[in-house]
């Protein structure tokens, strides 16, 4: 299955049954395609980070 996104950015809740669900997404989603999972503390870092470019590795 190949996806437009790239990136998922999760704020990190304090509530014990809500990190537990993203534990399991994160781990149903490792390894598919090239998304990057990052989790943030605050909110505003969260919205910031998918808008910045992605930097693609230089193939040979």
């Amino acid at each position: 299955m190949h996806s437009t996104i790239r990136r998922n950015a999760i704020v990190v809740s304090e509530d014990f049954f809500n990190r537990t669900a993203v534990e399991q997404i994160h781990k149903r989603a490792a390894g598919k395609d090239n998304m990057i999972i990052k989790e943030f503390d605050k909110k505003i870092l969260a919205l910031a980070w998918p808008k910045q470019p992605i930097s693609i590795p230089a193939t040979e």
